[in-house]
């Protein structure tokens, strides 16, 4: 408790970035089934681009105890990786043991599909309706939708309350 405390003071406004970190490093090592430690730790290497540092810390914590938030990080790092395989097998493992976070790892598993669908949108706003990359690049978008809805509505169902994670995304595959 702490260490939790302590790196709230240190994290605050970013007062001691050092000695946040060297906190939450401590707590992590000292208390690593403390979700608190692991999610600071984790976003702190996602805000940096650091991944592969991430994905090893996790990896450490889930060689000794594979529990499903565990696994969900893990999941969520190999999707910014863009390990798209990978990230499956990590979040049908968190669906597969229940809980709080099935709700969640079934919209990521949505995301896997939806948001690389939304860079072809992207792409697809600067080309001419005629030309054939167009067409082609709407049936991809649809086909990827498609793959991401029974995760959203899977999501929806178990979530109903939580639009955070399939509202905006489950109206837009609706949408197409």
């Amino acid at each position: 408790r702490a260490l939790t405390l302590m790196a709230e003071i240190y994290g605050k406004e970013q007062v001691d970035s050092v000695k946040w970190l060297e906190t939450i490093k401590e707590g992590l090592q000292k208390f690593p089934e403390q979700e608190y430690f692991t999610g600071n730790i984790m976003d702190y290497y996602l805000q940096r681009g650091q991944v592969d540092e991430a994905l090893a810390q996790i990896d450490q914590q889930l060689a000794s105890n594979e529990k499903p938030y565990y696994l969900y990080v893990k999941g969520i790092l190999l999707y910014e990786k863009k390990d798209y395989v990978a990230a499956q097998a990590a979040l049908d493992k968190v669906i597969a043991a229940g809980g709080d976070l099935a709700a969640e790892a079934y919209a990521k598993k949505g995301d896997i599909y939806f948001f690389p669908a939304q860079e072809i949108v992207e792409e697809n706003s600067t080309l001419n309706i005629d030309d054939p990359k167009y067409n082609a690049n709407e049936a991809k978008i649809k086909e990827a939708y498609e793959q991401a809805k029974p995760f959203y509505e899977k999501a929806k169902e178990l979530e109903p309350n939580n639009r955070d994670i399939w509202g905006q995304q489950l109206l837009r595959v609706y949408w197409a």
